[in-house]
């Protein structure tokens, strides 16, 4: 199964979050069973189905994992070993949201494909959106690119440089639209992949003078549908 495969189920779990954190976090903690089995797989195990720290074991020694993914992974091991044999125990809201988004973020850094490590479906905001209403998305949610989409498809990019760089013409904000303001740095450069397009061809996009991101279509081309969005931090654990 491929990366990809285990965030599309990851993104289900997500969804019931809120009405069943139990059951999601436990089903988190089985895609992360899953996803630590097929790493090693893929990287020598030869040996029949074994436990969460046994595939920790095999994949550290093989550097696949970071000592740091490790440890908070045996955390987790402790804890669902503890939900097994104690009845009436019940995993809170505030863990299942950390055990999904600490899954998320393994499957991102064993990715090799645009969309293992994109961030799906993205925050966006519409033309017509107040620009302190955009300002305050990319406040609450520590963004520094948004995605500007009219019907489905991309538009444009509002970047907290297009806002500075309004500011700097002593624009008052308070009266602007997004499509006031995005590409207000004419310098941006945005470049489009599809989900199939290898991290080492994404780098390379990223590597060009002023590209601020790269957006995933399902074409790879502006006009198709908006899936995701990959910046420098997306890639990180990959450089």
């Amino acid at each position: 199964m491929s990366v990809s495969a285990f965030r599309a189920q990851l993104a289900v779990v997500e969804e019931r979050l809120n009405e069943d954190p139990h059951g999601a976090g436990m089903e988190a903690l089985k895609i992360f069973e899953d996803l630590l089995y097929e790493l090693a797989r893929t990287h020598g195990w030869r040996g029949k189905h074994g436990g969460m720290n046994e595939y920790m074991d095999f994949l550290g020694k093989r550097r696949v994992l970071r000592e740091e993914t490790i440890a908070q992974g045996r955390r987790y091991a402790d804890i669902r070993n503890c939900l097994a044999h104690r009845s009436g125990l019940l995993i809170s809201p505030p863990l299942a949201h950390e055990i999904v988004d600490f899954v998320k973020q393994v499957c991102k850094e064993q990715g090799n494909r645009a969309g293992d490590v994109m961030t799906r479906n993205p925050r966006v905001a519409h033309p017509n959106m107040p620009v302190e209403d955009a300002r305050n998305i990319m406040l609450k949610y520590n963004i520094g690119h948004l995605p500007v989409v009219e019907n489905g498809r991309y538009v444009g990019l509002l970047s907290a440089r297009d806002l500075l760089t309004m500011l700097g013409t002593k624009a008052d904000l308070r009266h602007l639209r997004v499509a006031d303001v995005m590409n207000a740095d004419k310098r941006e450069v945005v470049q489009f992949a599809r989900e199939e397009t290898p991290l080492e061809d994404v780098l390379r996009m990223l590597e060009g003078r002023y590209v601020q991101a790269v957006l995933i279509t399902d074409t790879g081309t502006p006009d198709g549908k908006l899936l995701g969005i990959l910046t420098t931090s997306d890639l990180l654990p990959h450089i």
